[in-house]
């Protein structure tokens, strides 16, 4: 199972943004898909790859924009409850489960970083019994604390984006990112679990919790 996070990164990299859509217009009209023929541009080998890979298979896009700094999985490194991605020298904190298998990948833009996150496949669960939680307000709890629970699964029964934090409050566009109709589960978490949905979101989510008692 693979999971996004957004998270703000605070630090500026427009002039890094510009050379990568200039790798990004080099990759469509010319197909290469080798650093060495962007060298010149004065993006890190390790991104312009990246860009370079994803745009020369797009060769018949008519426009490009809001290219990202992407940076593969050989290109992180985890340093206690921080990824670290060496080519940017950037630190970002991990707020999120952290029993993953790997980071696949981590794509930088203009305000956020998205960290793509592979966790091992869940099994299969009857649920005995869930509860309904109604968008009513900025931000809630979905989950309370409970030092008995295994799993909990949240069904966003929304038509906007759902998203969660450990940490109060939950702003929207911050935490973990479960699009309209997805679920997402947690297995190793037991405290408070926070939500808040995109504006303009109907309905609300469906939770169920597997306890040992």
């Amino acid at each position: 199972m693979i999971l996004t996070y957004k998270i703000k990164h605070n630090q500026d990299y427009s002039k890094e943004l510009i050379l990568a859509e200039k790798i990004a217009w080099h990759g469509k009209y010319t197909g290469s898909r080798s650093s060495a023929d962007v060298k010149h541009i004065g993006l890190k080998s390790m991104i312009a790859n990246q860009i370079l890979k994803k745009y020369s298979n797009h060769r018949k896009l008519k426009n490009i924009k809001s290219v990202k700094l992407a940076i593969p999985g050989q290109g992180i490194k985890i340093k206690g409850n921080q990824i670290y991605l060496p080519c940017l020298k950037l630190s970002l904190d991990i707020y999120f489960n952290r029993n993953f298998d790997k980071i696949n990948q981590v794509e930088i833009g203009k305000e956020f970083a998205y960290i793509s996150v592979s966790y091992p496949e869940v099994e299969q669960i009857k649920p005995t019994s869930f509860f309904g939680v109604d968008r009513n307000s900025t931000s809630h709890v979905l989950v309370a604390s409970n030092t008995n629970r295994l799993k909990v699964i949240i069904v966003n029964e929304s038509n906007k984006r759902l998203w969660i934090r450990y940490v109060s409050p939950a702003d929207e566009d911050v935490g973990i990112e479960i699009k309209a109709g997805d679920i997402w589960v947690e297995g190793d978490y037991t405290g408070v679990i926070y939500g808040s949905w995109d504006s303009g979101a109907k309905d609300g989510a469906r939770v169920t919790e597997i306890t040992t008692q």
